[in-house]
């Protein structure tokens, strides 16, 4: 998950199952019942790297943005527990599909209220979507849009007055009655419901988004990318940039009110203060990379939650808008100076998994028996030679990460030692950025080659296929990655309705991108969490941006 955008997109679907009957899903709404044994206030402290670009659900595309947008957002659907492979009712009761798969009805939550007082209701999804849809953004662009009804001709217009009215008066979201609202697909896709629990589909208050400048088609909302107003357990009631969130409690919940108070999430890039405050207990729980695992091990009074795997993978992307990395000895030579079994165990420390294409482990689709990118440095230097890098022409290369993230700089400064060896002339500037400014070059298109992560937007291959392979796809667009007949296998496999064919389709389309060497793949993660012994009430789903805090208190 990670704008000036462009009309042209993918339509990032796959067909999880054939859609033969009717599906009726039950409600369960995913808030566990904690046990607060503390009387008085309870105020948790979160210190995390990097603050949010955007709190818009229909602009955002960051993890860090995403961690606010689900404590004071909600979707129709999410998921229990750490259980991914069933959706289940958040603001809706229940649902089903007709026969034929293009229409999917839903019946409402009752009593919900919108932290401006005002009622939650089929109007406000229609709003939502018909709002997502019409901004034309990212989040919108990569995962919701192309599914409905004319929202990928929509995407392909002019996006002008007229072609905004064309659309909404295809009544795509039809509000039936104020507890009933239907969603009309463009084709059969079995995943739908899964793309609802995607943050970017949370819910917000129509009355809020209309008093404060309403939204506009390719622009962001300047009012709602620093507010926000959901429906979640908690209120956000400030934000000082560059310093902290507060999250205080919503009295008027419709669900398990929150466990605690108050949620104070501040943004310490610097690992040794993070660390710091929470060996003082100033802070609840931090952002540790894998690397300090030793040192969190150390502390008796910290608690590191790991182990289970995440819908994740983190990479280094070769811009090919760049000269030097248009050449794809270049390119090739680089993945074979990368030596990412040794990032693994000894930055990593083991926590992690190496992955050899986009699709991690866990989802359908993913292959065990491709193999990994090979380290071979000695390859490596005879591919730059042949590319003609030598010391009579020296050449400079900027490598970024996001300021924060230790275990990436560390990937960076291993890749930059390993190039510099060669004593060819090129040098390897890494670069840190803060996260804002990192994402917005990213979507510039601005980084020559950058290490980044992509987490699954809802549990789904495609969800990584579609952003890394498909020309007009989140990533390949960013690096400007461009094969014709990936493409053309990709939109075969969009429909296909056999698991094994479109998993062996999906096979065929990372040989394809690895042959390209279009990224250097690098780990999937594992759940890394660290926080104190006196806090209770952690959970951990891998479909989360980071954490939710409602069932925490201590």
């Amino acid at each position: 998950m990670d704008k000036q955008f462009g009309r042209k997109f993918s339509v990032l679907l796959v067909l999880l199952v054939a859609i033969v009957a009717i599906v009726v899903a039950g409600c369960t709404t995913p808030t566990p019942t904690p046990t607060n044994q503390t009387t008085g206030p309870i105020t948790i402290v979160s210190m995390v790297a990097g603050e949010p670009e955007s709190l818009d659900p229909a602009y955002d595309y960051e993890s860090a943005g995403g961690e606010i947008l689900q404590n004071v957002y909600e979707t129709l659907v999410y998921y229990e527990g750490a259980d991914v492979t069933k959706p289940v009712g958040v603001l809706a009761k229940s649902w089903e599909m007709s026969e034929d798969g293009l229409t999917y009805t839903f019946y409402l939550k009752e009593n919900v209220t919108f932290h401006d007082g005002t009622a939650f209701n089929a109007s406000a999804v229609k709003y939502t979507f018909d709002r997502g849809v019409i901004m034309n953004l990212d989040p919108w662009q990569s995962c919701i849009s192309p599914l409905l009804a004319g929202g990928l001709d929509y995407m392909n217009s002019n996006q002008t007055d007229a072609d905004q009215q064309a659309y909404l008066a295809l009544d795509t979201v039809h509000v039936v009655n104020e507890t009933t609202v239907q969603f009309k697909l463009t084709k059969p896709y079995g995943a739908f419901v899964p793309v609802l629990s995607f943050y970017a589909a949370s819910i917000i208050s129509p009355t809020y988004d209309q008093a404060n400048g309403g939204y506009k088609a390719n622009e962001e909302s300047a009012w709602m990318t620093s507010h926000t107003c959901g429906t979640g357990p908690y209120v956000m009631t400030s934000w000082d940039r560059k310093d902290k969130i507060v999250l205080d409690k919503y009295a008027n919940y419709h669900g398990t009110p929150a466990a605690n108070d108050k949620v104070i999430i501040r943004y310490v890039d610097d690992w040794n203060t993070r660390f710091l405050a929470i060996k003082k207990g100033e802070a609840d729980l931090i952002y540790a990379p894998t690397t300090y695992a030793n040192d969190i091990k150390n502390e008796s009074n910290l608690v590191l939650e790991t182990g289970r795997g995440t819908l994740s993978v983190t990479y280094i992307g070769f811009n090919q808008k760049e000269k030097v990395f248009q050449d794809k000895r270049v390119r090739q030579a680089f993945i074979e100076s990368f030596d990412a079994e040794s990032y693994l165990n000894d930055v990593s420390l083991g926590y992690g998994k190496r992955v050899n294409g986009p699709i991690p482990e866990g989802l359908p689709g993913f292959n065990a028996n491709l193999p990994y990118q090979k380290y071979d440095p000695e390859h490596a230097k005879a591919l730059l030679q042949e590319a003609g890098f030598n010391k009579s022409n020296p050449t400079t290369i900027v490598l970024n990460y996001n300021e924060g993230n230790d275990n990436r700089k560390q990937a960076c400064l291993m890749l930059k030692d390993q190039i510099e060896k060669y004593d060819l002339g090129i040098t390897i500037d890494v670069q840190e950025l803060d996260w804002p400014t990192y994402t917005a070059k990213n979507r510039a298109k601005e980084l020559p080659i950058f290490y980044l992560g992509w987490l699954a937007d809802y549990p789904s291959a495609d969800n990584f296929i579609g952003p890394f392979c498909y020309s007009e796809g989140y990533y390949a667009d960013k690096v400007s990655y461009k094969n014709e007949t990936i493409d053309a296998i990709y939109q075969e496999a969009l429909y296909e309705t056999d698991p094994a064919k479109q998993a062996a389709m999906y096979t065929e389309i990372t040989n394809g991108v690895n042959n390209d060497s279009a990224y250097i793949w690098s780990t999937q993660a594992v759940e890394f969490e660290v926080h104190t012994k006196q806090l209770k009430g952690y959970q951990w789903n891998p479909m989360d941006s980071h954490l939710r805090y409602f069932t925490m208190y201590k």
